[in-house]
């Protein structure tokens, strides 16, 4: 399915659907425009300030879906902020 991130969910989302669409739409749209060149998002351990969780630790479920999805959406990395 396409996804726009023109506007995506907010950053911090707790359902599983929204955090995927987001750091899936980012990193497909960062590996699109890199052609062929390895795309390593940034990643920090806490909720986004814009998040209605700013400031908070990530959840385990976030934790785990911010390296997953990356991956699935090709990055070749992360780097941890």
């Amino acid at each position: 399915a396409n996804y726009s991130i023109a506007s995506p969910p907010g950053p911090g989302q707790t359902e599983p659907i929204g955090t995927e669409r987001w750091i899936t739409g980012l990193v497909s749209e960062a590996v699109r425009y890199a052609k062929g060149k390895p795309v390593l998002p940034f990643f920090q351990f806490r909720y986004h300030q814009a998040s209605n969780f700013a400031g908070q630790f990530l959840n385990d479920m976030n934790l785990e879906y911010g390296f997953k999805f990356a991956k699935q959406a090709g990055a070749s990395g992360i780097i941890l902020w």
